[in-house]
Formats: C-alpha cells, structure tokens, sequence
C-alpha cells in the first residue's frame, strides 16, 4: 500500500506540473501501472458511464492508454480499438479488459493523428491538449473532426484544459452535440477568470480510496471539460450547483441567452429542493421564475425542469466501484 500511495503522489505532481495534460505514456513499474488503472482508470470509467452514448458501431480511442472509454463501450457489446504511441502501456490494456470479463480489444501503436478521421466514433480522452498542444493546424483538424464527424473530445477541467475545449467549440461556431445549447460562443467568453467544466461528486470503492487517503490526495470531487459532434439542442445544462452565504442556494446554467444564475432562498424549501436535485451536465429547461437582481428567483419545483439527467451506461458483469 506504501508503493501504490507514493505512485499515486508521483503521478498527481506531474499531472500538476503539467498543468493537467495526461501523463506520459510510459510507465515505471506494477505500483505505477496499478495506480493508473485503479485510480486514474476508475475515475475515467466514471466519466465515460455519463458521456459514451449508445451504438453498436466500433468505438475508436486515441490516446488510450489502458482503454477506460473502450472498456465501457466493450462491456456494451461494441468493436474496440486503443490507439497509442506508447506500446508499453498499450500493451498491458487486454489484461484490464480481461479483469471485467470484456472482450479484448484490438490494438494499434501509432500516432493518433493517423487514425483521427478513421470511421466509428473516436474518443480523444485526456490526449487532445497533448497532442495539440499550441499548433494552430492541429487544433484546426480537431475543429473539422468536431464538425464531420462523431468525435468526444474530454479533457481535464482545469483552466487550461477549460481554456482549450472552449477555443474548439468557439471553432465550430457553438455548433456542437454537447455539453451546450446552440450559441454563437462560449457563455463564458467574457469571464476571463473562469472556464467550462463540469464537476461530479465521486466516491471509489475501498482499495482506491485507501490509495488516495494514503497518498494524502484529495478524491471526493472530480472536474472535467469536455465537447461532442452533433446538433445542439435548445435546452440550457448546468454548469454548477454551489450556496450562496447561509440562506441561498445558486445554480449556474448556460442558456441560450447566456449564463443564468437560478437562485433559491434556504427558507423556501420546495424550492431549493428543486435546484438540489439538479446536477452538473443537466439539460435543463426553465418554465417560471421571476428576474431578480441576483438572478432568477426559483420559487417551486414547476418552475426548473430536468430535461435531462447526465447518463450512465455501465460497465458490464464486474462493477468498478468494488475497486
């Protein structure tokens, strides 16, 4: 347990340092390659349960590593392929499906690039920043891979990360599947301070919990930005749910119109038990409410509607919250 907590510490201070950009490839012995599958691993499979749509057709992910987003969609029945430069690690993803009782992927070392306007639908998780990086014709192609294609870009939802899916959406013109309502821009271009991401409260099962408390690293709260092809859709989506002092409870939503604050006073509890309900990544539809000077004042349960919940797709006969 000591070996596994100071790789899981090793690997949180280079995510840090690379100001959340994915770790390398290549990994340094069992501890490292556990700690990337158990933590890093589970918390990715969490992302992929709300994001992976359905379908039947091959799912293609670049930049893969171990294969979380795979390992969901092959748990589902679907064609699996990993593409990675890094072979090392590439290779030790068919034991991790194996583990699930999920069939093995197919497996391809090679840069991404080659593969990105491949058929299926491609997953860049955590890999697209990286592979960006600051080139404008690389970030180019992801914008016309968004617009043609069926292509889920996820990344760290630090600012960086944030910043970076916001200039590709801004690049499709706001045309995209998701996570926003049809818009020109970004609702949060003009708040320089801040940035898009989502923000879900997650609890791992005893052994990675374990490894985190350990390791002295934080696992209660997970941040991700992230954007979809597709046509967008008229509902607003929930960017954040936080108190407001002692007596109000605020919702963030990006509309349409732009960002709108929906706001509940403590002593109005059908209310505020409207609000609680919703979570980050909701569609959401607003029917009443009246306009305050600190927002939309929510005053019952008819006036907020979940259009709909962020979704969960499983992960097949092994659960991962039993790691």
């Amino acid at each position: 347990m000591n070996e596994l907590a100071s790789a899981y510490r090793q690997l949180s201070e280079q995510l840090n340092r690379s100001a959340g950009a994915a770790p390398s490839g290549e990994f340094a012995g069992k501890a490292d390659l556990a700690v990337r599958a158990l933590v890093y691993g589970w918390r990715s499979v969490f992302v992929a349960r709300r994001l992976l749509r359905g379908g039947s057709g091959v799912l293609v992910e670049l930049g893969s590593g171990l294969g979380p987003f795979g390992l969901v969609a092959g748990a589902a029945g679907r064609p699996v392929r990993l593409v990675d430069a890094a072979s090392k690690i590439l290779e030790e993803a068919p034991d991790f499906f194996a583990a699930f009782d999920v069939e093995a992927p197919t497996l391809v070392r090679g840069d991404m690039s080659k593969h990105l306007d491949e058929g299926g639908e491609a997953v860049l998780p955590y890999s697209a920043l990286e592979w960006a990086g600051s080139s404008g014709a690389r970030r180019d192609r992801l914008v016309r891979a968004l617009r043609s294609g069926r292509l889920l870009i996820v990344e760290r939802g630090t600012k960086e990360g944030g910043a970076f899916v916001q200039g590709l959406r801004d690049g499709v013109q706001g045309r995209v599947g998701g996570p926003c309502p049809e818009r020109s821009t970004c609702a949060l271009a003009e708040r320089p301070k801040d940035w898009c991401h989502f923000t879900w409260s997650v609890r791992p099962g005893p052994l990675t919990q374990r490894i985190s408390d350990k390791a002295g690293r934080r696992w209660n709260a997970l941040h991700v930005s992230w954007v979809r092809s597709g046509s967008p859709g008229p509902d607003g989506v929930v960017l954040w749910k936080r108190p407001e002092g002692k007596r109000k409870l605020v919702v963030g939503v990006c509309t349409w119109g732009g960002l709108e604050r929906w706001v509940s006073e403590r002593r109005d509890r059908e209310a505020t038990e409207a609000l609680e309900e919703l979570e980050s990544g909701d569609r959401v539809r607003r029917e009443g409410g009246e306009m305050r000077g600190d927002g939309v004042r929510v005053r019952s349960h008819g006036e907020v509607r979940r259009v709909a919940a962020i979704g969960d797709v499983g992960v097949g006969t092994r659960a991962v919250d039993d790691l």
